[in-house]
């Protein structure tokens, strides 16, 4: 392949400062290897700016070797607004004469931006879960789209409190660095980098991410302006191209739990347990768990523990279900349990109350449903 300096382009683009009007290395000839000389039809890339290596940095294995005005040397671009035409020359092994194709007036123009990429989601706000929707105008470098989220300041003062783990960065995987194609993510507030169906799953999309202080979980907070920059390179390692917008958090609540269900019980403890819904964008900090006796309407007392329980959210440690054992009960006696999720922000509704009984213990007279008594 051979490519001949006509002259300059008559189009705008990018010429290097202080360029000559002509190009002193032409003509350019660039040897190919045997790979494209099967026969058949071949398709395949050339980095005009060292043919001898591809857009990675890597050997490419379809260049056997380039000349520069008709001589081995260490490789010259191509003199970007300048005007080419190209020569493709082949022989069959049994040297027949060469055929050749020849294309006149090639407007060479050197790439050197990267073009910015178009963001679509999110706009304004960030709930929960939120979607990051964008498109990619050219090849992506691989491994080079970099998304960062920076928190800026509170808009209520009531929960001022800054994101101790800003900035949040993360870099994607190859197939979200797609170009000409809408590539659309979905992230959970309460645990960015999981996945928002199972924890315990990482983010599909997810390849390498850093938050301040390298949290187990990094989460947002609540009435917070944040900054979100998608980036990446092209495939020229052109400087970075960089789409930023200002968002908020809406968050809210957390959704009511599951009614508690009985996980075990003896004559004088009942263990409880429930699922944690919608977590309103934000981990939930502790439930609160009301426990009555039945049909009493007043809160039974106990000397050691309050009725209304605050315990932690045991998904901290990544759990999706929570229980607590209530110690100190009544042998064979009714009683009702409900539970609600709290955040920062606030507190769900209660649930619906649950009943559950103690055992009976031997010896006490009293026994339910046919069921033996607990000797303990």
């Amino acid at each position: 392949v051979t490519l001949t300096f006509e002259g300059l382009a008559s189009g705008i683009g990018y010429r290097e400062p202080n360029a000559p009007d002509e190009d002193v290395y032409s003509p350019h000839e660039i040897q190919l290897t045997s790979l494209a000389t099967t026969k058949g039809n071949h398709t395949f890339e050339i980095n005009l700016v060292d043919p001898e290596y591809d857009f990675y940095g890597d050997l490419d294995p379809m260049v056997e070797r380039t000349f520069q005005a008709g001589a081995i040397s260490e490789y010259r671009s191509l003199l970007s607004g300048g005007q080419y035409s190209l020569q493709f020359r082949c022989s069959d092994i049994y040297n027949n004469a060469e055929k050749q194709v020849d294309v006149q007036e090639i407007d060479y123009w050197r790439d050197v931006v990267t073009e910015p990429l178009t963001l679509y989601e999110p706009s304004i706000a960030l709930f929960n879960p939120f979607v990051i929707e964008y498109w990619i105008p050219e090849i992506a470098y691989i491994t080079s789209l970099r998304i960062n989220l920076v928190w800026q300041r509170n808009w209520d003062h009531r929960l001022a409190q800054p994101d101790e783990q800003s900035p949040h960065i993360w870099w994607v995987k190859p197939h979200a660095e797609a170009d000409q194609k809408r590539i659309v993510m979905t992230y959970g507030t309460a645990n960015l980098f999981s996945s928002i169906l199972d924890e315990f799953v990482p983010q599909p999309d997810v390849r390498q991410f850093i938050s301040k202080g390298t949290p187990v979980r990094s989460y947002l907070m609540p009435f917070s302006l944040y900054q979100l920059t998608v980036s990446y390179q092209d495939r020229f390692l052109n400087p970075r191209a960089a789409t930023t917008i200002s968002v908020w958090t809406n968050f809210t609540e957390p959704a009511t739990p599951d009614v508690p269900t009985l996980i075990d019980r003896a004559t004088q403890n009942l263990e409880v347990g429930w699922m944690r819904n919608e977590t309103g964008g934000i981990r939930i900090s502790h439930y609160d768990i009301e426990l009555r006796e039945e049909p009493k309407i007043t809160t039974v007392p106990l000397p050691d523990w309050a009725t209304v329980l605050h315990t932690l959210d045991l998904t901290l440690t990544g759990q999706d279900s929570n229980d607590t054992v209530f110690i100190g009960l009544k042998s064979s006696t009714y009683f009702r349990v409900r539970v609600r999720a709290c955040n920062m922000i606030g507190c769900s509704n209660w649930t619906d109350w649950a009943t559950f009984r103690t055992l009976s213990a031997c010896g006490d007279g009293i026994v339910y449903d046919g069921e033996e008594c607990d000797d303990g």
